[in-house]
């Protein structure tokens, strides 16, 4: 079950669709919350169909702070 609202009317869940259009826009929102605050980015993203299932890759260059919060458990 999903956390975030999504009306009916927008929900997709078919894996082969939900993949094309990754695949198409390739860009993804990395959000964290810090000290109480949201902070977000736009990353590149690549997706990868596996037999496990769906795998997403994404980059955060060094000069962006949120790669920081990776590693401390954010």
């Amino acid at each position: 079950e999903s956390a975030m609202y999504a009306r009916a009317q927008s929900l997709e869940t078919d894996p082969a669709r939900l993949l094309a259009a990754i695949e198409a826009l390739r860009l993804g929102a990395f959000v964290v919350t810090r000290d109480g605050a949201l902070t977000a980015a736009h990353l590149p993203v690549i997706a990868t169909q596996t037999p496990q299932g769906l795998i997403l890759e994404a980059h955060v260059a060094r000069g962006n702070p949120l790669w920081r919060a990776a590693g401390d458990g954010a």
